[in-house]
């Protein structure tokens, strides 16, 4: 029986430091909470958005919406919860490919 292990899959880190800019900017321009990190063995990456309300999605540029559709696209999980007041939206991405033992 073959053994894998996970590593970091350089193309998958790349695209998650893309999607951490790109939701770093619609925090900023809606005046949303924001958290974001890279686990340290890059394996594991999350945003975290909170706002009061979603008002946004009728009134945002289509860029944005696009944006907001793309993180929720490429996240593996999505967990939507109300706290403190707030809605917050927690995505999870896998940025790990398996490779064979050796």
């Amino acid at each position: 029986m073959r053994r894998f292990k996970k590593v970091p899959d350089p193309q998958k880190v790349v695209k998650f430091t893309f999607l951490q800019k790109d939701a770093l900017e619609i925090a900023r321009n809606m005046q949303m909470n924001i958290k974001t990190e890279r686990k340290e063995d890059d394996l594991w990456g999350t945003i975290e958005m909170s706002f009061n309300n979603m008002w946004f999605l009728d009134s945002a540029p289509s860029e944005w919406k696009e944006i907001w559709n793309n993180l929720m696209k490429e996240a593996q999980r999505v967990y939507i919860e109300a706290k403190d007041n707030m809605i917050m939206y927690q995505y999870y991405y896998d940025l790990a490919v398996e490779v064979p033992c050796v």
